[in-house]
């Protein structure tokens, strides 16, 4: 009986018991992600434990297992990926206990971590993070910025100056109920913005809300999603509160990938857009070379190649999409014999109907049936299971694993205000 009753304590205390360390964080921050790990962990077992069809009881004895992040450091109740003021937007960081700091360095290294200019920080290509081991904490951060000396910097303010938030201060960025809660100070765009969270064992749900200092000038639009699409988005044309904060240089990354000059849609009276993806589909392609005998005569050799392409539909519609066309026209973006060039991937036209609408649609696009989904500011919805394996492989690996675990994501953007945006996300999970 007292074997029980420890066993039922120590469960509870396992289960139950929470704490945090405000040390993992720095005075200066401006925006918090904390993550629930407890909460999360006691839901997986607990959705292990009604999944039997999961269970694997593997009798071949201990196997030595490749390293893994796991590895380095020891998990927490809760973990604060945080962001500091003044620094890029990308510059998001996460403190760690290393497990065992003496061989940390080494197990980074098996990692694919690399020292930069044999310095103390490390990074992993592979992985997208940076990191710096000060005794036994491990500070993470986002390998992609150009600017290594961030991440010093705050390691700095954390281990030396030992400049952290203080404890009640952090207690405000805690929802109870929630897996994930991110709370945003103001900036130059909005007075406050805050984001849960929730999981279980069907559904996934997170819902963001942004109230900003500007007035919303963005009209609502009623939207339709169509039933057979991978993936499915509309969205009205954004009002100044947006595009201002569009700068140059973003808009120049955006030009470039969209093959066209990204101004010609936001300088235009466009009301809003619908761009449907369909499964992608294969066909099989014949090429035809030529090679010479050995009498020097000239051989036609044809080779046949299957060939997966997407199908998609892109409509703008609005008083604006005339001037659109013209300029898209001009500059040669809409031939008469290539079709609508920016598409490089697959052969498509651009088509004006009624001066009210441009339709860009793949020449492999069928027609369907669409539903409403209501008034928003942008709708979207992505089914992960209808899309090629092989496309997975140009996706981050967190990505490819979030995508797997679901059947059906819906995201909807409404403005609840006239100073008030909401954006919800709802993701229904695989049935095991």
């Amino acid at each position: 009986m007292l074997i029980l009753a420890a066993a039922c304590t120590a469960a509870g205390f396992f289960l139950f018991y929470t704490s945090f360390d405000e040390r993992k964080v720095p005075a200066d921050v401006d925006q918090v992600l904390v993550v629930d790990i407890h909460r999360i962990r006691n839901e997986l077992i607990w959705e292990y434990l009604q999944t039997p069809s999961r269970w694997k009881i593997s009798w071949s004895g201990s196997r030595r297992k490749e390293i893994s992040f796991a590895d380095l450091v020891k998990l927490p109740d809760y973990a604060f990926v945080f962001h500091r003021k003044d620094q890029p937007l990308e510059a998001w960081y996460l403190l760690l206990d290393a497990k065992k700091p003496d061989s940390t360095i080494r197990q980074l290294t098996a990692l694919g971590f690399e020292a930069i200019n044999n310095g103390p920080v490390y990074h992993a290509e592979k992985w997208g993070i940076d990191c710096l081991l000060a005794g036994d904490l491990l500070l993470l951060g986002n390998g992609h910025l150009k600017n290594k000396d961030l991440l010093q910097q705050t390691a700095a303010l954390l281990f030396n100056e030992k400049k952290h938030i203080a404890r009640k201060d952090l207690e405000k960025y805690f929802d109870a109920s929630t897996h994930l809660q991110w709370t945003s100070a103001a900036t130059a765009w909005y007075v406050s913005a805050t984001g849960t969270a929730r999981f279980n064992k069907t559904d996934v749900d997170a819902v963001f809300t942004i109230d900003t200092r500007d007035s919303i000038t963005t009209d609502s639009n009623p939207f339709s999603v169509p039933a057979n699409a991978l993936a499915s988005v509309s969205w009205s044309q954004p009002g100044a509160e947006f595009v201002h904060y569009l700068d140059s240089g973003r808009k120049a990354s955006v030009s470039r990938w969209l093959n066209f000059n990204i101004d010609s849609l936001l300088m235009a009276p466009i009301n809003h857009y619908r761009f449907d993806l369909q499964p992608f589909q294969s066909r099989i392609d014949t090429a035809i070379t030529y090679e010479y005998d050995d009498a020097f005569n000239q051989v036609e050799k044809k080779t046949r190649n299957q060939v997966t392409e997407p199908a998609f539909l892109w409509l703008l519609s609005g008083s604006g999409v005339n001037d659109v066309y013209r300029y898209w026209q001009a500059n040669g973006n809409i031939d008469s014999s290539l079709g609508f060039s920016p598409s490089p991937l697959v052969r498509s036209q651009a088509v004006l109907k009624r001066g009210e609408q441009i339709s860009i649609q793949s020449v492999n696009f069928q027609s369907s049936a669409v539903a409403p989904a209501g008034d928003g500011l942008l709708v979207g919805a992505i089914r992960p299971g209808l899309l090629p394996d092989s496309l997975y492989t140009y996706l981050p690996g967190g990505l490819v694993t979030a995508l797997r675990e679901c059947s059906l994501i819906d995201v909807k953007l409404e403005k609840r205000s006239a100073r008030r945006l909401e954006l919800r996300l709802h993701a229904l999970r695989r049935d095991r």
